[in-house]
Protein backbone atom coordinates (compact mmCIF):
# COMPACT_ATOMS: atom_id res chain seq x y z
CA UNK A 1 0.00 0.00 0.00
CA UNK A 2 3.07 2.51 -0.55
CA UNK A 3 1.10 4.27 -3.57
CA UNK A 4 -2.53 4.28 -1.87
CA UNK A 5 -4.48 7.23 -2.24
CA UNK A 6 -4.59 7.68 1.74
CA UNK A 7 -1.11 8.80 1.52
CA UNK A 8 -1.16 11.37 -0.61
CA UNK A 9 -4.86 13.03 1.01
CA UNK A 10 -4.53 16.96 1.09
CA UNK A 11 -5.37 17.03 4.79
CA UNK A 12 -2.21 15.03 5.84
CA UNK A 13 0.27 18.48 5.32
CA UNK A 14 -2.10 20.44 8.40
CA UNK A 15 0.78 19.31 11.04
CA UNK A 16 3.46 20.90 8.51
CA UNK A 17 2.62 24.14 8.52
CA UNK A 18 4.35 25.67 11.47
CA UNK A 19 8.05 24.65 9.77
CA UNK A 20 7.33 24.90 5.72
CA UNK A 21 6.33 27.99 3.36
CA UNK A 22 3.22 27.76 2.47
CA UNK A 23 4.76 27.51 -1.57
CA UNK A 24 6.17 24.13 -0.12
CA UNK A 25 3.33 22.79 1.19
CA UNK A 26 1.47 24.35 -2.48
CA UNK A 27 3.77 22.67 -4.85
CA UNK A 28 3.83 19.44 -3.06
CA UNK A 29 0.51 18.57 -1.97
CA UNK A 30 -1.78 21.59 -4.53
CA UNK A 31 -4.59 21.92 -1.98
CA UNK A 32 -7.79 23.65 -3.48
CA UNK A 33 -7.68 27.33 -1.65
CA UNK A 34 -10.95 25.52 0.70
CA UNK A 35 -8.63 22.82 1.86
CA UNK A 36 -5.87 25.20 2.30
CA UNK A 37 -7.83 27.65 4.75
CA UNK A 38 -9.70 25.12 6.44
CA UNK A 39 -5.95 23.65 7.36
CA UNK A 40 -4.31 26.89 7.90
CA UNK A 41 -7.67 27.62 10.45
CA UNK A 42 -7.19 24.19 12.23
CA UNK A 43 -2.74 24.80 12.63
CA UNK A 44 -4.26 27.92 14.11
CA UNK A 45 -7.06 27.00 16.29
CA UNK A 46 -6.65 23.38 17.03
CA UNK A 47 -9.73 22.82 18.84
CA UNK A 48 -12.15 23.61 15.90
CA UNK A 49 -11.00 20.41 14.51
CA UNK A 50 -12.83 17.58 15.91
CA UNK A 51 -10.19 15.21 15.50
CA UNK A 52 -8.19 17.49 17.77
CA UNK A 53 -11.24 17.64 20.42
CA UNK A 54 -11.05 14.05 20.09
CA UNK A 55 -7.48 13.79 21.27
CA UNK A 56 -7.81 16.16 23.88
CA UNK A 57 -10.29 14.30 25.67
CA UNK A 58 -8.31 10.90 25.41
CA UNK A 59 -5.28 13.08 26.14
CA UNK A 60 -7.38 14.58 29.54
CA UNK A 61 -8.54 11.23 30.35
CA UNK A 62 -5.74 9.37 30.39
CA UNK A 63 -3.63 12.34 32.50
CA UNK A 64 -6.72 12.70 35.17
CA UNK A 65 -6.41 8.99 35.45
CA UNK A 66 -2.53 8.96 35.60
CA UNK A 67 -2.99 11.37 38.80
CA UNK A 68 -5.73 9.79 41.08
CA UNK A 69 -4.02 6.73 40.45
CA UNK A 70 -0.60 7.69 40.43
CA UNK A 71 0.62 5.45 37.06
CA UNK A 72 2.62 7.02 34.47
CA UNK A 73 1.49 7.70 31.04
CA UNK A 74 3.23 5.55 28.21
CA UNK A 75 3.76 7.40 24.91
CA UNK A 76 1.23 5.28 22.29
CA UNK A 77 4.75 5.69 19.71
CA UNK A 78 8.12 5.82 21.53
CA UNK A 79 11.53 6.16 19.82
CA UNK A 80 13.77 3.25 20.60
CA UNK A 81 17.70 2.92 21.51
CA UNK A 82 18.48 2.83 17.70
CA UNK A 83 16.81 6.04 16.68
CA UNK A 84 13.68 3.62 15.18
CA UNK A 85 9.50 4.97 15.55
CA UNK A 86 7.81 1.82 17.56
CA UNK A 87 4.40 1.45 19.14
CA UNK A 88 4.33 1.04 22.48
CA UNK A 89 1.25 -0.68 22.30
CA UNK A 90 1.43 -4.26 20.55
CA UNK A 91 -0.46 -7.46 20.22
CA UNK A 92 -0.30 -11.09 19.22
CA UNK A 93 -2.45 -11.07 16.03
CA UNK A 94 -3.89 -14.99 16.38
CA UNK A 95 -4.94 -13.80 20.20
CA UNK A 96 -6.74 -10.98 19.48
CA UNK A 97 -10.66 -11.50 20.10
CA UNK A 98 -12.50 -12.15 17.13
CA UNK A 99 -14.27 -9.04 16.98
CA UNK A 100 -11.29 -6.84 17.29
CA UNK A 101 -9.80 -8.65 13.96
CA UNK A 102 -12.88 -8.22 11.93
CA UNK A 103 -12.53 -4.53 12.46
CA UNK A 104 -8.96 -4.06 12.45
CA UNK A 105 -8.58 -6.39 9.19
CA UNK A 106 -11.64 -4.30 7.90
CA UNK A 107 -10.06 -1.15 8.51
CA UNK A 108 -7.13 -1.93 7.22
CA UNK A 109 -8.29 -3.42 4.14
CA UNK A 110 -10.67 -0.28 3.04
CA UNK A 111 -8.37 2.23 3.79
CA UNK A 112 -5.34 0.90 1.78
CA UNK A 113 -7.52 -0.24 -1.42
CA UNK A 114 -9.30 2.66 -2.07
CA UNK A 115 -9.81 3.85 -5.30
CA UNK A 116 -7.84 4.67 -7.47
CA UNK A 117 -5.31 1.65 -6.11
CA UNK A 118 -2.45 3.40 -7.24
CA UNK A 119 -2.34 6.70 -6.91
CA UNK A 120 -0.62 8.96 -9.43
CA UNK A 121 1.11 11.30 -7.65
CA UNK A 122 2.87 9.02 -5.60
CA UNK A 123 3.66 7.16 -8.54
CA UNK A 124 5.10 10.18 -10.29
CA UNK A 125 7.15 10.88 -7.02
CA UNK A 126 8.52 7.55 -7.18
CA UNK A 127 9.45 7.49 -10.43
CA UNK A 128 11.01 10.90 -9.88
CA UNK A 129 12.90 9.08 -7.25
CA UNK A 130 13.75 6.17 -9.49
CA UNK A 131 15.23 8.46 -12.14
CA UNK A 132 17.69 10.08 -9.57
CA UNK A 133 19.04 7.35 -7.92
CA UNK A 134 20.05 6.10 -11.19
CA UNK A 135 21.18 9.43 -12.50
CA UNK A 136 23.34 8.86 -8.69
CA UNK A 137 24.32 5.84 -9.95
CA UNK A 138 22.48 4.50 -6.97
CA UNK A 139 21.28 1.01 -7.22
CA UNK A 140 17.78 0.55 -5.76
CA UNK A 141 16.79 -2.38 -3.58
CA UNK A 142 12.94 -3.23 -2.90
CA UNK A 143 11.75 -5.21 0.02
CA UNK A 144 8.04 -6.23 0.28
CA UNK A 145 7.41 -6.79 3.75
CA UNK A 146 5.40 -9.50 6.02
CA UNK A 147 1.36 -9.96 5.53
CA UNK A 148 -0.60 -11.95 7.71
CA UNK A 149 -3.00 -14.54 6.14
CA UNK A 150 -6.42 -12.96 7.13
CA UNK A 151 -4.97 -9.57 5.46
CA UNK A 152 -3.91 -11.60 2.24
CA UNK A 153 -6.57 -13.32 1.88
CA UNK A 154 -9.06 -10.08 2.78
CA UNK A 155 -7.64 -7.89 0.10
CA UNK A 156 -9.53 -7.47 -3.40
CA UNK A 157 -7.85 -9.55 -6.24
CA UNK A 158 -8.54 -6.86 -9.04
CA UNK A 159 -6.61 -4.05 -6.77
CA UNK A 160 -3.82 -6.58 -5.61
CA UNK A 161 -3.56 -7.47 -9.81
CA UNK A 162 -2.99 -3.98 -10.53
CA UNK A 163 -0.66 -3.19 -7.72
CA UNK A 164 1.59 -5.89 -8.88
CA UNK A 165 1.23 -5.01 -12.59
CA UNK A 166 2.51 -1.32 -11.52
CA UNK A 167 5.90 -2.88 -9.47
CA UNK A 168 6.26 -5.17 -12.54
CA UNK A 169 6.63 -1.97 -14.78
CA UNK A 170 9.56 -0.60 -12.39
CA UNK A 171 13.28 -1.71 -12.85
CA UNK A 172 14.55 -2.31 -9.28
CA UNK A 173 17.85 -4.34 -9.30
CA UNK A 174 16.49 -6.47 -6.84
CA UNK A 175 12.97 -7.79 -4.92
CA UNK A 176 13.33 -9.20 -1.51
CA UNK A 177 9.44 -10.88 -1.66
CA UNK A 178 8.86 -11.37 2.32
CA UNK A 179 4.82 -11.10 2.11
CA UNK A 180 4.73 -14.84 2.86
CA UNK A 181 7.91 -15.51 4.87
CA UNK A 182 5.73 -15.93 8.41
CA UNK A 183 2.40 -18.04 7.02
CA UNK A 184 3.12 -20.44 9.44
CA UNK A 185 3.69 -17.96 12.49
CA UNK A 186 0.78 -15.62 12.43
CA UNK A 187 2.22 -14.70 16.19
CA UNK A 188 4.78 -12.69 14.93
CA UNK A 189 1.80 -9.97 13.74
CA UNK A 190 0.80 -7.18 16.04
CA UNK A 191 -2.05 -6.41 13.32
CA UNK A 192 -2.73 -7.55 9.98
CA UNK A 193 0.07 -5.79 8.28
CA UNK A 194 2.87 -5.09 11.02
CA UNK A 195 4.96 -7.19 13.29
CA UNK A 196 5.25 -7.05 16.83
CA UNK A 197 8.76 -7.16 18.25
CA UNK A 198 8.88 -10.69 18.57
CA UNK A 199 8.28 -10.69 14.87
CA UNK A 200 10.37 -7.83 14.28
CA UNK A 201 13.70 -9.10 15.58
CA UNK A 202 13.57 -12.19 13.11
CA UNK A 203 12.80 -10.68 10.27
CA UNK A 204 15.55 -8.17 10.94
CA UNK A 205 18.03 -10.96 10.86
CA UNK A 206 16.53 -12.37 7.61
CA UNK A 207 16.82 -9.47 6.23
CA UNK A 208 19.77 -8.45 7.63
CA UNK A 209 21.63 -11.45 5.90
CA UNK A 210 19.54 -11.43 2.23
CA UNK A 211 20.39 -7.58 1.80
CA UNK A 212 24.05 -8.52 2.67
CA UNK A 213 24.19 -11.34 0.40
CA UNK A 214 22.06 -9.17 -2.87
CA UNK A 215 24.54 -6.24 -2.07
CA UNK A 216 27.84 -8.68 -2.29
CA UNK A 217 26.68 -9.64 -5.92
CA UNK A 218 26.36 -6.14 -7.10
Amino acid sequence: HLFSVYRARDEYFTDFLPFFRLEDIRDIYRPSALTLFKARVSAMLPLVSPGTRQKLRKVTGEDLSALFTGTRNQKAIAIDEHGGIFHTEEHIWPELPSWQKKEDLKDRVEKHFLAPVVDERLALVFGEFLRRAAGSGVKVIGVRFPLSEDYKNSAPPEALKEVEEFYSARKLEAVLDYRDIFDDHQEYFTDPDHLNSAGGAVFTKILVKDLERVIAGL
